[in-house]
């Protein structure tokens, strides 16, 4: 219907800048140079989230189908992925500061504050309507997005 009426919309993004560049990540996008390394990165860290008691929220997942290809639906959100890659590129204890275009799903929100407890780093996520500062299992929101 939306194709039939020429309405489109707007692609998630999610972008962190690492030494002097900028790295754009879309949803499940393997155009990055480290894209295998990159989905490694986010397998582990919601592995280790998983451990701390992270639970896949299918709610946000936008398509239908089975529950495995909804939970990697998520699990490939271009934030995880911007996350990820900062966890694998920026220097230990430095915070990770990810910016987005839309807003972040609730999925999303509660896997970033777990990791940000799993590798003790302060993750910094500005979407389209507040910042969030991951501290420990903590968001600055109050979990009020």
């Amino acid at each position: 219907m939306m194709r039939a009426r020429g309405v489109s919309k707007e692609p998630g993004c999610s972008w962190v800048e690492m030494g002097g560049q900028v790295h754009a990540f879309y949803v499940e996008n393997n155009r990055h140079l480290l894209a295998v390394e990159i989905y490694k990165k986010v397998t582990e860290m919601l592995d280790s989230a998983k451990a701390e008691g992270y639970v896949v929220d299918t709610r946000w997942a936008l398509q239908d189908g089975p529950e495995e290809e909804r939970e990697m639906g998520l699990a490939h959100h271009s934030e995880k992925l911007a996350v990820a890659f900062g966890l694998m590129g920026g220097p230990s204890g430095k915070p990770i500061r990810v910016f987005k275009n839309l807003r972040i799903c609730g999925d999303c929100h509660g896997a970033i504050k777990l990791v940000a407890k799993v590798y003790n780093r302060d993750i910094i996520l500005r979407d389209a309507n507040c910042f969030h500062h991951f501290s420990n299992v903590n968001c600055s929101c109050y979990d009020y997005w």
